[in-house]
């Protein structure tokens, strides 16, 4: 048997090296082996373990300023995978979801701050030390507070702005490390996981960096500080402040395709365990692969308790299905010109961007993504030339894939039936790319 004990100083973020003692119980039971007096052994049988899995999404805040596109989707397909496959391993009717996001279809549970805190409550009265606990969020995150006092916080639905410096406003909007690990540690079960994909910036603008998102030293020093209190196995999806995009073509952030991408078969150790390490370091491994080929540079922050050995929480076979999304097609500005004004005179472009945005909000059922930039790595993007007379229009366009051509077409329409025009430019755009 061993005790590992640890110093730390009063604030309790620096802590010493592990020093272990070896003991022997006073009494032991067994063949041959005397109980001693003043000890009675307990035996108690231990019950099956339980999973108890909390995913948090937040893309609608208090205004449109912070609101985002992915988290909901993102959290509700982490529910969805981990469930599934922690249903598979787990033994029947021991796996607990908590699923909170803004999304009224896919929960009915919204992630404000009281209903957060309730579910680590509800959580904390029910695991016990063989459970499991996963948890998983994706939303807005930032870093409040200077030097080694600063804070990692979450921000819940109810914030309107990116400014924590009102303290009333970071008590009922926004979840701090501090908050995190005291609620991590009140949790009994001995397995906990901790995977955070959360955006510093919501607002796009001309340049795809500052949509971005980072963890900086600060960041990173609070959540290695949690890390270190609760032995709790962390995955963030950026750090040393490597900026990492908001992944437009997956659908989803970068660091939740990867994950849900190693469930799906990439990552599974013997061909269907999803074992926590495995897991993680494929995803560490496969982020900066796909942060590249959007333009950007993304490297996850993994954190393991000293001594803690992975552990699996999940099996995935043909009875489990991992929602994995699909590459869509990306497509940013594009250029079109009447060839005697030299001028885009009908707004032929500001339409068909109008129409690419439309299909955009649909979100997960969108079949293509629109990125109002001028340039994105690999994306589609028209050019064309067409000629106004007598109300009729004649174009002639080009398809681009970066700076690639890949194919020229046709299309005629009325300047009365502009939106005729533009749902057979893109109906042409696709069968060129659908051939490819």
């Amino acid at each position: 048997n061993e005790i590992t004990l640890r110093a730390y100083n009063t604030e309790g973020w620096l802590k010493s090296q592990p020093f272990v003692l070896s003991f022997d119980p006073i009494g032991k039971k067994g063949e041959d082996k005397e109980e001693e007096a003043g000890f009675i052994p307990s035996f108690q049988p231990v019950r099956d373990p339980h999973l108890f899995i909390l995913c948090i999404g937040t893309s609608d805040y208090n205004g449109e300023r912070l609101d985002l596109r992915f988290p909901d989707k993102d959290a509700a397909d982490m529910a969805s995978a981990l469930s599934a496959a922690g249903g598979a391993l787990f033994p029947s009717g021991n796996v607990h979801l908590f699923l909170l996001n803004t999304d009224p279809g896919t929960s009915k549970v919204a992630p404000g701050k009281e209903n957060i805190t309730k579910c680590f409550s509800d959580i904390a009265r029910e695991a016990r030390p063989e459970d499991v606990f996963i948890l998983y969020l994706s939303g807005h995150g930032l870093t409040y507070g200077s030097s080694e006092k600063g804070q990692f916080y979450y921000l819940t639905k109810d914030i309107a702005s990116e400014d924590l410096s009102d303290p009333t406003i970071r008590a009922n909007y926004a979840i701090s490390t501090e908050e995190f690990t005291q609620w991590l540690t009140g949790i009994p079960a001995r397995k906990q996981v901790m995977m955070l994909d959360a955006c510093n910036s919501g607002k796009v603008v001309e340049s795809l960096l500052s949509a971005s998102r980072s963890l900086n030293a600060s960041q990173i020093r609070a959540l290695d500080r949690m890390q270190g209190r609760t032995g709790v196995f962390v995955l963030s999806g950026s750090a040393a402040d490597k900026v990492s995009y908001e992944a437009n073509r997956y659908g989803q952030g970068l660091l939740t395709f990867s994950l849900l991408q190693g469930m799906s078969g990439l990552a599974l150790r013997e061909g269907k365990y999803i074992d926590i390490m495995t897991l993680f370091q494929y995803s560490r491994d496969k982020v900066p692969e796909l942060a590249e080929a959007i333009g950007g540079i993304q490297t996850p922050m993994m954190a393991f308790p000293l001594g803690g050995e992975s552990f699996d929480i999940g099996l995935v076979d043909e009875q489990v299905e991992i929602p994995v999304a699909q590459v869509k097609p990306v497509f940013i500005r594009n250029v079109f010109l009447e060839e005697n004004a030299f001028d885009d005179v009908l707004g032929l472009g500001r339409r068909l961007e109008n129409h690419l945005e439309q299909i955009t909000a649909r979100g997960a059922k969108a079949s293509l993504v629109y990125v109002d930039v001028p340039e994105y790595k690999d994306a589609f993007s028209i050019k064309g030339l067409y000629e106004l007379k007598k109300g009729k229009i004649s174009l002639k366009a080009r398809l681009f894939k970066g700076r690639e051509p890949l194919g020229s077409f046709e299309a005629n329409g009325q300047e009365e039936q502009m939106d005729e025009l533009v749902e057979e430019i893109l109906a042409r755009v696709m069968e060129i790319i659908n051939s490819r």
